[in-house]
């Protein structure tokens, strides 16, 4: 329950035991990130059944959208955001390896950085506004989970880009029984939501293949960066986060029948 409550406190904002042992060996942890994500949607489920009971239906469709995202990056305090960010600024900064990762430790935010955090919560809250507009729910309580799926696969078998960093308490720690029981609880979580609240057994054969379609991009997008940096950080692990959760979404909006 400790190795647990350490990832959750980790991963947001969210505080049970401010004493709890720190957990030297964090990576073991990585088999919770699918449920913290779940714990996070289970929180915006209870804040949009309650922006739909107290917000005027006039202004619910396009209030509602906003507050959920933005909601997310409270609860995780802006960590996985701001990887994304210092990611843009890094990779499309046009430098070598040692000057990405200089420009990626850098405290400060590019225009690269600030116009990919703009098109991330733009582009969010348009796909969840169209997902509430259609009644497609349940995508939306489990993109959180998506994400740090993403973020296990990412740890799998994968090299730190920095001798020091705080992600190389995760990158390259996932063995393949953690990152196949993490596919398995993913892919059963989002079959069972999809089928019940589809109705549609060929919906849930489509959203369970996106489930593997983000398992490879995910691959894809590691090897990439791996290509141009030598391995990954933590911001890179955030990064992945924040992709895993739209293209999640983007994913679900063109499938969806």
């Amino acid at each position: 329950m400790n190795k647990f409550i350490n990832i959750l406190q980790f991963l947001t904002r969210i505080t049970i035991k401010k004493d709890v042992p720190y957990e030297k060996n964090m990576g073991s942890g990585l088999i919770f990130f699918p449920i913290v994500g779940i714990v996070i949607g289970g929180i915006l489920l209870v804040e949009y059944l309650a922006l739909t009971t107290f917000v005027s239906p006039r202004y619910s469709i396009i209030v509602i959208p906003f507050i959920l995202v933005i909601s997310e990056i409270i609860i995780t305090g802006g960590l996985h955001v701001d990887g994304f960010g210092d990611t843009f600024d890094g990779l499309f900064s046009y430098r070598d390896k040692d000057g990405i990762l200089e420009i990626m430790k850098d405290p400060r935010l590019g225009t690269n950085g600030v116009l990919s955090v703009i098109f991330l919560v733009l582009s969010k809250i348009i796909i969840i506004f169209i997902l509430i507009d259609r009644d497609i729910l349940w995508p939306i309580f489990l993109m959180p989970m998506i994400g740090r799926y993403v973020c296990v696969v990412l740890s799998y078998k994968s090299n730190p880009a920095r001798v020091n960093g705080m992600g190389n308490m995760f990158i390259g720690k996932c063995d393949i029984g953690t990152l196949l029981a993490s596919s398995a609880f993913t892919a059963l979580v989002v079959t069972v939501a999809s089928a019940i609240f589809s109705k549609s057994f060929v919906q849930a054969i489509l959203d369970i293949v996106i489930v593997g379609v983000m398992f490879i991009l995910t691959n894809v997008f590691e090897y990439l960066v791996s290509k141009k940096i030598g391995g990954l950080t933590g911001d890179i692990l955030g990064c992945g986060i924040e992709l895993g959760e739209l293209v999640f979404l983007i994913c679900i909006l063109l499938v969806t029948i």
